[in-house]
């Protein structure tokens, strides 16, 4: 099972910036992968969850010829992959957008942040179909992974540190 993603914040309701827009302070995207010179670039700056199943990134060519990652997955419970952001202040950003090509399992793609205050910030995507499609989701949808935070802290009020991608069963919310 494979799942083309490319991510990027999006900066107020601007639908123009996209992962191929070159921002030169380097704050607004998440990653291009247009610095990786191959897949092991890709999972050298993407950590596999190890309690998870098999994952891992592989460099891809898009449609308009920027490059993207594949995300590679055999699927037990849940696989995942995360990418450490240091300490982003996306306080000025109300959202993440990225391009992604659902496989059409059916399975569920988990957007994943870490804050700063220690908040799992979370939204859920089912994979059906298989025609690629730009995402857009406002922080205000996305919600505190249960048992993971302050259910009543407010998305982007904290830097954040890291960026995970899971897939999990249709039939499971991790």
């Amino acid at each position: 099972e494979t799942v083309v993603i490319e991510a990027d914040y999006t900066k107020g309701s601007d639908p123009a910036i996209t992962i191929t827009l070159k921002d030169t302070t380097g704050l607004d995207v998440i990653d291009d992968f247009e610095s990786y010179a191959s897949s092991d670039d890709i999972n050298a700056n993407w950590s596999k969850n190890n309690n998870g199943s098999h994952v891992e990134g592989a460099l891809v060519t898009d449609k308009t010829s920027s490059q993207a990652m594949e995300y590679k997955y055999t699927l037990g419970d849940y696989c995942g992959l995360t990418k450490s952001l240091g300490s982003v202040d996306a306080s000025s950003f109300e959202g993440i957008e990225f391009w992604y090509q659902p496989d059409g399992s059916g399975n569920k793609l988990t957007i994943q942040v870490a804050d700063a205050s220690g908040n799992l910030w979370e939204y859920y995507i089912t994979m059906s179909g298989s025609e690629a499609q730009k995402v857009q989701i406002p922080y205000s949808d996305f919600t505190v992974k249960s048992g993971y935070g302050d259910e009543n802290a407010t998305m982007g009020a904290s830097k954040f540190k890291e960026f995970s991608i899971y897939v999990d069963k249709a039939s499971e919310v991790l």
